[in-house]
């Protein structure tokens, strides 16, 4: 009887291991638009290239294609995505588990980490992969750093 419930305890356990989504999907819902850097330029998209970074700007589909399989693009950089004055701060704060004060160029940033966000940087022994600024028409959040300026 022991075995059969130490056999049933590994399969269950087995079982949602393998159901784990390992995808990084940033749910991000209420963005308007975004850009993608990437060290390559993409494929069958219009970019703009600054030095050795490549930005392409996504907006509707495309942007929830973007935003449902990050790991679809090679190359990847890093992510911006631009949201309007309306959605509220606690939006964010529901869907980063933290969120730090810090001033760059006179800009307030918020920094946090986001688990559906694989890349990250260690700051001051903690995990960063997302930056958050208020500009003056909303908010703009980067994975792992904000790479278009404000």
């Amino acid at each position: 009887m022991k075995r059969m419930i130490a056999f049933v305890f590994v399969i269950v356990l087995l079982i949602s291991l393998v159901s784990i989504d390992n995808d990084s999907e940033l749910k991000f819902s209420m963005a308007e638009s975004g850009v993608l850097v990437t060290s390559k330029a993409l494929e069958d998209k219009e970019c703009f290239c600054s030095g050795n970074e490549y930005y392409s700007s996504f907006e509707g589909d495309e942007l929830i294609n973007l935003l449902e399989d990050i790991n679809q693009y090679e190359n990847v950089k890093g992510v911006n995505l631009y949201f309007s004055n309306d959605v509220p701060l606690n939006y964010f704060q529901s869907q980063i588990d933290y969120l730090e004060s810090e001033t760059i160029e006179n800009v307030g940033l918020l920094l946090g980490y986001c688990k559906d966000y694989n890349d990250f940087v260690w700051t001051e022994g903690k995990k960063i992969n997302v930056q958050l600024a208020k500009i003056e028409n909303g908010w703009v959040l980067g994975f792992p750093m904000i790479l278009t300026g404000f």
